[in-house]
């Protein structure tokens, strides 16, 4: 009896160890699944016109039930561009919507009015413990650095002017400006928190 709960007790020990890094293999199993290259410039705009959900209370840090939800019921996502940060080697696809399941594949629109190269345009992204998955080395952006965002009919070329760190509850920088610019939305941790990293950029072509 006591080798039988020495060799549970080993066994759970090792699922919970293993466990982190089946749920990032998962995440990356699940976003390897959407390819740009299936997607055209008509469609990206076809995915542009949906409707969509914009839940910010909703957003949970992933976990593996939802990481396993997403995987099994991806169906369609709303993708509607690429974002491309070279200095971090970020190529991630844009959905429109803020849902736990596309910011689970790549970087989600934060308002419904929100158009590539007017105004103000936000995207959140998950900072997972994998530091390479989605906006986990965001909060490394320096000054200067290029953001391009592409729906397949235009470019949009950002220089990044400010990275700092904010509470939860500054809402305010998503809001629209008459300055066109981008806004990077990620958590400041890996972990459940009520800070965030803001990244902004100014339009510069």
């Amino acid at each position: 009896m006591r080798k039988w709960i020495v060799g549970l007790l080993f066994t759970a020990g090792i699922i919970l160890l293993i466990s982190p890094l089946i749920k990032y293999q998962l995440i990356d199993f699940s976003a390897s699944k959407v390819s740009m290259d299936q997607y055209s410039a008509k469609e990206l705009q076809q995915n542009s016109e949906k409707k969509a959900t914009f839940d910010y209370e909703a957003i949970t840090p992933p976990t593996m039930t939802n990481v396993l939800t997403s995987t099994v019921n991806l169906d369609d996502p709303a993708v509607i561009g690429i974002i491309t940060i070279p200095d971090i080697h970020i190529e991630l696809p844009i959905l429109k919507g803020t849902t736990n399941d596309n910011l689970l594949i790549g970087a989600a629109t934060m308002r419904e009015d929100q158009q590539m190269g007017q105004g103000n345009y936000p995207l959140a992204g998950h900072h997972t413990r994998s530091e390479e998955q989605f906006f986990g080395r965001v909060p490394e952006l320096k000054k200067g650095a290029d953001i391009y965002l592409t729906d397949k009919k235009n470019k949009y070329h950002y220089k990044v002017t400010e990275n700092k760190v904010i509470s939860e509850t500054e809402t305010d920088v998503i809001n629209d400006t008459t300055e066109n610019k981008i806004t990077l939305i990620t958590c400041d941790v890996p972990t459940k928190t009520n800070k965030r990293v803001m990244v902004q950029g100014v339009l510069v072509e």
